[in-house]
């Protein structure tokens, strides 16, 4: 059962099918098609460097979202990450400042929907926690520049 905040839902619902419907199974269909490139692009992220069998997962996942029967879910998950984008400033500093652990911060040169400000305020905030930036890569650093990922993990790793 699809159990959504009433307007969070209906400004969802329209979306999140439309989506579904134009985008995610082109990726399935034809990867990479231009289109895919481009969508990755705007998000900073170079999909001719991923690798074939990377794009096909992608593309297997994307297949469920056309199953009418999980459509249901596919918006509950795109409200919940939607909601979670929204939430109070102050209750997001009050659990940065609880985290006790060492911390590694990645983030990605062409990045599009992280500023740079905003992991600058992170660093200032959390001094000891350690920024590694990767140039080559954009959201999703373990997409589009993965050995650098790793690589980037393992430094810290060593020294954490």
């Amino acid at each position: 059962m699809l159990s959504l905040p009433s307007a969070m839902g209906r400004m969802a619902m329209p979306w999140a099918i439309r989506y579904k419907r134009r985008s995610l199974s082109r990726l399935h269909q034809n990867p990479p098609d231009s289109r895919t490139v481009r969508s990755f692009e705007r998000s900073g992220i170079d999909a001719t460097r991923m690798s074939p069998e990377l794009l096909s997962a992608l593309g297997d996942s994307v297949e469920g979202f056309s199953d009418r029967r999980r459509a249901g879910a596919a918006v509950t998950s795109f409200v919940s990450v939607l909601s979670a984008m929204m939430v109070d400033q102050r209750h997001a500093v009050a659990a940065v400042d609880r985290v006790r652990v060492p911390t590694l911060l990645i983030w990605g040169a062409r990045e599009r929907h992280i500023q740079r400000g905003l992991v600058d305020d992170l660093i200032a905030r959390r001094p000891d926690w350690q920024l590694e930036v990767l140039e080559e890569s954009g959201h999703v650093p373990t997409w589009d520049a993965p050995g650098a990922y790793v690589d980037a993990v393992a430094r810290w790793a060593r020294s954490a």
